[in-house]
């Protein structure tokens, strides 16, 4: 919901003097943020400014695996970077014997696993997305979480218990709850399952593990399919190649996208001749987070920064947000006229669109994922209008 709010006389005052308004710069590199179970890994992009909004990845290791060691696997820091993502990757609990671990599931990975405690992960995680939305600027609608093994089982959890988080979710050899009323989100999610066909771990075929049952993968697909509301029969699309391993595309694809809600699809990748560890290639990071970016809800269009809606953006626009300010003239589209993107329509979005058009300013922001992170021009008109 946006609030009017009145910046400080002092910023028209500068803009007017001629003063140019500078922003801090920043340069990439590993940061740490605690939340009460020990320094949390954030890797800041080094596109990073603190007046943009950044898209958040998380990434959730395996049991007996940690946050880094995980990254070192998976390797999706660079293309974070390249991207403009923060991107973090935090420790699950540990056993006494140094086991970590996510309490995801009733089959993975703490009821009926030894040594364990069962905390609310649900809790923590929620509370590690607000805290990096204190520190960062985060969009919050490009959040994404990433999970392997049991942080696939946990990225799953955090789907059904808190969508109003979440942009999409990933899961690599993990699965959804068995049961589906374990999971009833009141919002879709989008959804990309990828699993080993010969998974000796995490049975593709799904299998019992801790306290509970798990479904197959095309199962835990046709869960979600199910609670976005799309089509349940899916298509089968052009195999991909994400394996090092085997030659060619070895990775079917079949995707739930036909009257999904929210336009949340869901797909299923799987990974022929593969194990719990795929050998993944460089297509893999580049992959998921395409499908990451592609992943929220485009019902209707409009520009950043074009307030009054005549396909550019210049002067008129600024003069019409400063009426809808200060004049009482209506503004049909609020998105687009907040052109700096911090969720409220103030006068801080007239000297943005003016530093932009006068003093080599950054451009609006584009008003969603799919249109990436290059400035927003008329051959990107997407994304929602409240």
């Amino acid at each position: 919901m946006f609030q009017k709010a009145h910046a400080l006389p002092l910023v028209a005052t500068l803009l007017f003097l001629g003063v140019g308004i500078s922003e801090k710069a920043w340069s990439q590199g590993f940061e740490s943020i605690d939340i009460g179970r020990g320094p949390i890994t954030v890797e800041v992009s080094d596109t990073y400014t603190p007046t943009q909004p950044s898209p958040l990845v998380i990434l959730l290791h395996g049991r007996a695996w940690d946050g880094a060691s995980m990254e070192n696997y998976f390797s999706l820091s660079s293309e974070a970077n390249q991207r403009g993502y923060v991107y973090c990757y935090p420790d699950g609990l540990a056993t006494f014997t140094g086991v970590r671990y996510w309490n995801a599931t009733n089959a993975c990975c703490c009821q009926g696993f030894p040594f364990t405690t069962c905390e609310d992960d649900v809790a923590y995680l929620s509370l590690l997305i607000s805290s990096l939305q204190s520190n960062y600027n985060i969009d919050s609608s490009r959040v994404h979480i990433v999970g392997h093994s049991n942080g696939g089982f946990m990225a799953h959890r955090m789907a059904c218990e808190r969508p109003d988080l979440l942009t999409s979710i990933v899961s690599v050899s993990g699965m959804t709850w068995s049961d589906p009323a374990n999971c009833t989100p009141n919002e879709s999610v989008p959804v990309l399952q990828i699993h080993g066909t010969i998974d000796p771990v995490i049975f593709y075929g799904g299998g019992i593990l801790g306290a509970g049952i798990y479904p197959s993968a095309q199962e835990t697909c046709e869960t979600w399919a199910d609670i976005n509301g799309c089509n349940p029969s899916p298509q089968i699309m052009a195999p991909i190649d994400i394996s090092a391993s085997i030659s060619g595309a070895e990775t079917e694809v079949l995707r739930w996208d036909s009257a999904c809600s929210n336009s949340a699809s869901v797909e299923l990748w799987s990974i022929s001749l593969s194990g719990h560890l795929p050998n993944f290639n460089s297509n893999f990071a580049t992959g998921v987070f395409d499908h990451m970016e592609n992943s929220a809800f485009t019902p209707e269009n409009f520009i950043r920064g074009d307030a009054n809606e005549d396909l550019s953006i210049n002067l008129a626009d600024a003069v019409q947000t400063l009426q809808y300010l200060f004049g009482g003239q209506a503004i049909s589209c609020l998105e687009s006229a907040n052109a700096n993107s911090d969720a409220s329509l103030d006068l801080s979005d007239a000297v943005y669109l003016l530093l932009h058009l006068f003093s080599s300013g950054a451009a609006p922001g584009a008003p969603h994922p799919a249109c990436g992170a290059a400035p927003v021009s008329i051959g990107c008109i997407s994304g929602s209008c409240p």
